[in-house]
């Protein structure tokens, strides 16, 4: 399991990218903004179980 947690980023790694992923002003839902961040950390299923 803490190999799991190895893998996800922490909250300073996820923000620059958060920002730029919303820099252009189009709302998006938490759904959506939690799905693009996975995919630019190449979070899998049981990381993002956790």
């Amino acid at each position: 399991m803490k190999e799991l947690k190895d893998k996800i980023p922490d909250f300073q790694s996820i923000m620059l990218p958060m920002l730029k992923l919303l820099e252009n002003g189009q709302s998006m839902s938490l759904n959506e903004v939690m799905k693009e961040l996975a995919e630019y950390f190449k979070l899998g299923k049981e990381e993002l179980k956790i």
